[in-house]
């Protein structure tokens, strides 16, 4: 391996540790941001919190001290009933009344028991509201690691673009002439096309294979030599897309086939259609236009959250055999699924459909079993923290 040999691979080394140490920074910016988002909305509910559990935990302990007494009662005439019982010449009647005061002695252990529960669960949440409320200090904390994460991250993908754009122009001065020439030739062909442009079984990172910002964020991204060029094995090791802004044109995306969580927070590119990714298991989509959601035939696709604050005209789940959780979190006009099933969840989404004025439509026969093998959770509109 000669000189230029070693400082190529020394500066692919270099951008695919910045790339690692970029990806670890978003997963802990992600990860403060949702603490710094909880413990704000402790703090905003924490007076009407501590409110109502104190209000929820004071009946609790009135329905307690009543069943105590209540339990108190029936030991007190259980005690003779049984003496009186072992004497007597006809016990039928006895037998029955001793019967009644047992069940219900039963009774008032298990309603003590669930009342002894809300109490506890009603301190457990004033502790930690009160906590909260008395300490608001920790969310400004959060906050200002959560601009540190920020920052950590800006930089990163700062250094991780210049060591990329080096790594370009290295690998360009290297490029021989005829391959350069060969190159700008199927360039041409291939924008002509509209087609993603593929050089010695690589993907060329260009305004014509990815015309929107964002796709091209993601696959630069995923570009982890720093070549301007997409490898199979980089393609396949990209299993985790979110897009950084607003995406308007997926073109591109389909390139990822081995993606199994993708998150397009904005999205305004009408029509989106992910049934060409049968490795999903996540997807989030939020919307910045009126569009439709095609996953039909993803059996792998676990989880599903469509976000606000648009209108999903369609949401087509046919063949999402292995669907367990549907968050919605904004207005959809139809939901299509596979006629003639009856989980769970199909179930709960016909429930949330009648609730809020959406329409499900199950056409044809086809798959009338898949939803069936498993439950799930559809929620509309609540946020978890």
């Amino acid at each position: 391996m000669g000189p230029k040999d070693r400082a190529g691979a020394a500066q692919g080394g270099a951008v695919m540790e910045l790339s690692e140490r970029l990806g670890r920074a978003r997963e802990r910016l992600a990860k403060a941001r949702e603490g710094h988002a909880h413990l704000s909305r402790l703090l905003e509910g924490a007076d009407a919190t501590v409110a109502a559990c104190a209000e929820e935990r004071s009946r609790a302990r009135e329905a307690e001290a009543a069943l105590l007494a209540e339990r108190d009662e029936i030991d007190a005439e259980l005690a003779p009933l049984v003496e009186e019982l072992q004497h007597a010449a006809d016990s039928a009647g006895l037998s029955s009344r001793l019967e009644e005061l047992q069940r219900r002695r039963v009774q008032c252990d298990k309603d003590l028991a669930r009342h002894r529960e809300t109490i506890s669960r009603c301190t457990r949440r004033i502790s930690n509201a009160e906590s909260v409320r008395d300490h608001p200090y920790v969310v400004e904390n959060e906050r200002e690691r959560v601009e540190e994460l920020e920052a950590e991250v800006a930089r990163l993908s700062e250094e991780l673009a210049a060591a990329q754009a080096t790594a370009r122009r290295e690998r360009a001065r290297r490029v021989a002439p005829l391959v350069a020439l060969a190159a700008c030739a199927l360039l041409v062909v291939a924008a002509a096309a509209g087609h993603a442009l593929w050089v010695g079984g690589r993907v060329v990172i260009d305004d014509a294979a990815f015309p929107d910002p964002a796709i091209r964020f993601v696959a630069t991204e995923a570009d982890r030599d720093g070549d301007g060029m997409l490898s199979r094995a980089e393609i396949e090791a990209c299993t985790s897309v979110t897009a950084p802004m607003t995406v308007s044109d997926l073109t591109g995306l389909s390139e990822f086939t081995a993606l199994e969580r993708l998150s397009l927070p904005s999205c305004d590119a009408g029509e989106i259609d992910l049934t060409g990714f049968p490795r999903l298991r996540t997807v989030e989509v939020g919307l910045e236009s009126r569009a439709s959601l095609d996953v039909s035939g993803l059996e792998g696709l676990e989880r599903l959250t469509l976000r606000c604050c648009r209108t999903f005209s369609s949401v087509d789940l046919r063949g999402c055999s292995g669907l367990e959780e549907l968050l919605i979190y904004a207005p959809v006009d139809e939901f299509v699924v596979d006629s003639g099933t009856d989980g769970a969840l199909v179930r709960e989404l016909r429930q949330v459909c009648e609730q809020n004025g959406m329409v499900l439509t199950e056409p044809g026969e086809k798959d009338a079993a898949l939803w069936e093998s498993r439950g799930g959770v559809v929620d509309a509109g609540r946020e978890t923290p």
